[in-house]
């Protein structure tokens, strides 16, 4: 008898959809007030970093600045104060002789010292407004300087929010700016994911309209506050993006290289034969799994060897019997139901002016997907009406997490309620459980 090959088996690799973002966005604007003279950039033109992106009239600037700058090449105060301390220093000594023999009287000779100790000071206040005069120029050359806006990196203009000849106000927006490489992808990944993402970690993109070949991208970022609502967390990966070939807020499909695989071994058939969907097994049907997974997946001569992928939906369907996952699943009860859902403005002042009917596509305690014609705004607080023939739910309000584009009239959003619902324990024949 041969004995059978036997390789590890790896879960699958995990795959979500997300889209691209600028890895930076900057909206630069005028510190002072003024009137647009020039923008040398066009929209979706490249600008390089410190490249004037906005020029400001400086005509009345300019000026200043030659002002300040005579004000501080002069040093007229200060010889003026000098030449006045020499003289009275000349007197004072005069005076001094003078009064060795007798022919200077005490008040000249106060006065003149005096004298002496004003000059000194009006010595050293010339010499600090030089400084002052110095400085000020420097704040001149500045101001001036800041009438000049500058690209701080390299990027693409992406809106003119202002043209030539507009006069903005201080800290008023002027372009929007885009640093397009590298590109990084944001995605929501369910918690089940923690324990195999990390930063550092590859990640293949694949554009999902077609756009270019994929690309590898890098972990750079994996929250550690997940959203109560979705029980998802945020990862966000950076991809390199040369020549900006790719777009920002495009869809992705990202498939994450697993860092630490786990693997067992098992014997490899010749065809692999892939296990149809079946139903949980009983309590008894679990103990007999757990009593004879170790003869099945080691003993080369066992009749009931299994493949592969059997092997590995066995080890998956004993680590989610454990009373932690039993509790998980319960608290992860999802209906995948098809009922009409009206949807409305979660405020009452505008419940009138918008309303729109979806399809379900599951529904859980914390909350649904649902299929609409027209896009909704994620963060928008909603109401929710259930089709009550189809399913008993109460009025429900929830907020939008996501919406994305599956076709041209076809968007599917995810909402999050404000309050968790109680599922029906008894579904129709076109609704499941899951």
């Amino acid at each position: 008898m041969t004995a059978s090959r036997r390789r590890p088996i790896s879960p699958p690799p995990l795959v979500a959809t997300g889209f691209t973002e600028p890895f930076r966005t900057v909206t630069l604007a005028a510190v002072q007030t003024g009137r647009i003279e020039a923008l040398p950039i066009r929209e979706g033109e490249h600008i390089a970093a410190r490249e004037v992106a906005v020029q400001l009239d400086d005509d009345v600037q300019q000026q200043r600045v030659e002002i300040a700058a005579a004000l501080a090449c002069s040093e007229l105060e200060i010889e003026l104060a000098q030449l006045n301390l020499d003289t009275v220093e000349a007197e004072l000594r005069r005076l001094e002789e003078l009064d060795d023999e007798s022919f200077a009287s005490t008040k000249e000779l106060s006065d003149a010292k005096g004298a002496v100790d004003v000059a000194r000071v009006r010595l050293a206040l010339a010499r600090f407004e030089h400084e002052q005069a110095v400085r000020e120029q420097e704040l001149q050359q500045r101001l001036l300087e800041e009438l000049c806006v500058r690209a701080p990196f390299d990027g693409y203009v992406a809106e003119r929010l202002r043209e030539v000849g507009d006069t903005v106000e201080e800290r008023e927006g002027v372009l929007s700016l885009v640093q397009l490489d590298p590109l990084v992808v944001a995605i929501d990944c369910p918690l089940e994911w923690v324990p195999r993402v990390c930063p550092g970690q590859p990640v293949t993109l694949h554009p999902i309209d077609g756009l270019g070949p994929p690309r590898t991208g890098t972990v750079r970022f994996v929250s550690r506050v997940a959203d109560p609502a979705s029980q998802t967390f945020k990862v966000r990966i950076d991809v390199p993006n040369p020549n900006a070939t790719w777009m920002s807020g495009m869809r992705v499909r990202a498939v994450f290289d697993r860092p630490n695989h786990v693997a067992v071994l098992a014997d490899q058939p010749d065809t692999p034969v892939r296990p149809t969907d079946r139903p949980r097994p009983s309590v008894a049907g679990r103990r007999r799994n757990r009593e004879v997974i170790s003869t099945m997946l080691f003993d080369d001569n066992s009749p009931n060897s299994i493949s592969d992928d059997h092997a590995f939906d066995l080890l998956r369907e004993l680590e989610q019997n454990t009373p932690d996952n039993i509790r998980h699943q319960r608290a992860h009860f999802r209906l995948e139901v098809k009922t009409r859902v009206t949807l409305q403005p979660g405020n009452a002042s505008d419940l009138l002016k918008f309303k729109m009917q979806g399809t379900s596509g599951d529904i859980s305690e914390g909350g649904c997907r649902i299929l609409f014609p027209l896009p909704v705004h994620v963060g928008d607080i909603y109401r929710l009406e259930f089709d009550q023939q189809q399913l008993a739910l109460p009025l429900t309000f929830a907020r939008c997490v996501r919406c994305g584009q599956l076709r041209e009239d076809a968007y599917e959003a995810g909402f999050a309620f404000f309050s968790p619902i109680t599922l029906p324990e008894h579904v129709t024949s076109n609704q499941g459980a899951r």
